[in-house]
């Protein structure tokens, strides 16, 4: 990394003052002025550092959107958060780390994705965890989703049940990035279902198979 500083060379200039000795006031005239740049190695360990001090001094609203990558009980975890979302990737790292979770350890990442959320973009994201977890096995188990649902869909309130049966048909169709969002239409549903369901129960059930 080279960090550019300009240094001002061969700057001439001569003062004008009047026969006066008493005169108190002189006149500039500047004749050249050549600006020279030069450079300055850093080391990597400082462009680290310098990038570090950078992440920890931005402000509310400092970004639009940040993406990332963090390491979550030993596999690789790339999400993005933008102002009203978090989007995680579907990808084979994450299913492996779905598959050899608990419900809990879900749960964390869910939180943890929460602080990032927070640290970029400056307010808190308003989504429930048990609500985020729900939703991200709705994406990455949505068979075994539609099925508990289903099962239970006596414990939900009458007027969004037919809601909640659309809902796990069209997450079989659209399950590569789970779009997490505080005004997603569906956000109701998710919330209805970590509300009334016991979301730890759909995660043992899962285990078991």
């Amino acid at each position: 990394m080279k960090i550019s500083n300009q240094s001002i060379t061969n700057h001439q200039a001569q003062y004008v003052s009047k026969p006066d000795t008493d005169s108190t006031q002189n006149e500039l005239n500047t004749h050249s002025s050549n600006v020279q740049n030069d450079s300055l190695e850093i080391s990597e360990e400082a462009k680290k550092l310098y990038n570090e001090s950078k992440t920890n001094q931005l402000t509310p609203m400092a970004v639009k959107s940040y993406e990332t990558t963090i390491r979550f009980n030993g596999y690789d975890i790339t999400f993005e958060v933008r102002r009203g979302n978090i989007n995680i990737e579907n990808d084979r790292e994450f299913r492996n780390l779905i598959s050899d979770s608990s419900s809990k350890d879900i749960a964390d990442l869910a939180s943890r994705m929460k602080e990032i959320y927070k640290r970029h973009i400056g307010e808190s994201f308003d989504v429930s965890t048990t609500s985020m977890v729900f939703e991200i096995a709705a994406h990455v188990y949505p068979d075994d989703m539609a099925k508990f649902v289903e099962d239970n869909i006596h414990l939900l309130p009458r007027r969004i049940r037919d809601d909640v049966r659309d809902l796990m048909d069209q997450l079989q169709e659209r399950t590569r990035v789970i779009n997490i969002g505080e005004d997603d239409k569906e956000r109701v549903i998710f919330d209805n279902i970590a509300r009334v369901l016991h979301i730890f129960d759909f995660f043992d059930v899962i285990d078991k198979n």
